[in-house]
C-alpha cells in the first residue's frame, strides 16, 4: 500500500511502471482500503451493541491509527479488530460477542488466559472478521500491568459523527512497544508495519506527548530494556526523530544497552533461542529474570495439563 501511494505521485507512473507491477500495487492497495472500512465498520457496529451494556470500549492498534496517524485511509494494512476492555467487564464481553455470531479460535480456560494471556481472539464466520478482545497490552512480564491511569487518561474522539474513546498518545506509543515485546514469535520476525506506526507517531506527536507521563509509566510498568530495544530498532531501520534529551534517561546499563543495539540491527532473529534471550535481555533486572522464567515454566506446566489427556492418546499411538 505504501509502495502503490508513493509511486501514484510521480506523474504517468503507470506508464513508467511494468502494467503488470502496477496492477498489483494497485490492486493490493485498493484491497486493503476497502478491508480497513469493513474492520472500521464492524467496530462501530460491535462499539454500538457494547454500548447498550454499559461499556465504553478502546479501538486498538491499526484499526485505529488509520483515522489518527495515516494520512490516506488505505495505508495502514489490517487483519483484525483489537478491542481494548477492563478485565472485569470479560466475561459479558464474551457473552456479547458469542450474541454477535462469534466464536472463540481456542478452547482454553477464561482463568488461564487471564493468568498468562492479554487477549481472546474471536472469529465470525458469517462477516468472515477476526477480532482480538484485549484486557491489557501484553501478558505479565511477569507482573500484569495496572492500566487504572491508562483509562482515566483515555479521551474521546469524534470520528464519523460518532463519540470513540481512544487512548492518550502517550498510552498509545506505551502499548505499542509493550505489544511488539510481548511474546517470543512477535520478538523473532518483528512486524514492519509496526514500526512503521511508532515512527509516524513520534514524527507527528513528539512535540505534543507528555514525556514525564511516558518515563514514569516505563519505570513503574519496569520496560526500559523494551522502550529502549524499540528506539534503537526504529532510529536504526527508519531514522524516527526521537528527542535525544528524553531517550537518554531512560538508557538501560552499558552492557544490556550495547547488546539490545545489536540486536536491533535485524527485523528476523536466526532462532527461538535467540528471541528467548531477546526477551529475558530486556528486563530491568535479574530478579525479573527469575521471576519471567519462572512465569514461563509454570505456563508451560499449565499447558501440558491441560492437555494431559491428548498426550498420553499420541503416546499410546
Amino acid at each position: 500500500s505504501f509502495i502503490y501511494y508513493n509511486l501514484n505521485r510521480i506523474p504517468d507512473a503507470s506508464k513508467i511502471i511494468p502494467q503488470e507491477v502496477y496492477s498489483r500495487f494497485k490492486t493490493s492497495y485498493q484491497y486493503n482500503l476497502a478491508n480497513n472500512l469493513k474492520l472500521w465498520t464492524e467496530f462501530l457496529h460491535i462499539k454500538g451493541e457494547f454500548n447498550t451494556i454499559g461499556i465504553n470500549p478502546i479501538p486498538l492498534k491499526g484499526i485505529i491509527f488509520i483515522h489518527n496517524l495515516y494520512s490516506k485511509f488505505g495505508l495502514r494494512k489490517n487483519i483484525d479488530v483489537d478491542i481494548l476492555i477492563k478485565e472485569t467487564e470479560l466475561s459479558i464481553c464474551i457473552d456479547k460477542l458469542t450474541q454477535l455470531g462469534y466464536q472463540e479460535k481456542e478452547s482454553i480456560s477464561l482463568a488461564y488466559r487471564q493468568k498468562f494471556h492479554c487477549h481472546i481472539s474471536f472469529f465470525n464466520p458469517t462477516k468472515n472478521i477476526i477480532l482480538e478482545l484485549h484486557w491489557a497490552p501484553a501478558p505479565p512480564r511477569p507482573d500484569k500491568i495496572d492500566l487504572t491511569e491508562v483509562w482515566e487518561k483515555a479521551k474521546i474522539q469524534k470520528i464519523d459523527q460518532q463519540d470513540v474513546l481512544t487512548l492518550s498518545l502517550e498510552d498509545t506509543l506505551l502499548s505499542l512497544c509493550i505489544n511488539i515485546c510481548r511474546n517470543i514469535p512477535n520478538l523473532q520476525f518483528i512486524p514492519l508495519k509496526n514500526l512503521v506506526d511508532i515512527n509516524e507517531l513520534i514524527s507527528q506527536y513528539k512535540d505534543k506527548l507528555d514525556w514525564n507521563y511516558i518515563l514514569n509509566k516505563i519505570t513503574q510498568w519496569r520496560i526500559k530494556g523494551c522502550f529502549f530495544f524499540l528506539y534503537s530498532l526504529t532510529k536504526n531501520l527508519l531514522e524516527t526523530p526521537w528527542p535525544q534529551d528524553i531517550v537518554k534517561q531512560i538508557y538501560p546499563p552499558a552492557l544490556q544497552r550495547k547488546i539490545l543495539n545489536c540486536y536491533s540491527r535485524e527485523l528476523k532473529l536466526r532462532s527461538q533461542i535467540s528471541a528467548i534471550l531477546l526477551m529475558l535481555l530486556m528486563l530491568d533486572s535479574f530478579t525479573d529474570v527469575i521471576r519471567l522464567i519462572f512465569r514461563l515454566t509454570s505456563q508451560a506446566l499449565s499447558i501440558f495439563m491441560q492437555n494431559k489427556k491428548l498426550f498420553s492418546l499420541y503416546l499410546k499411538r
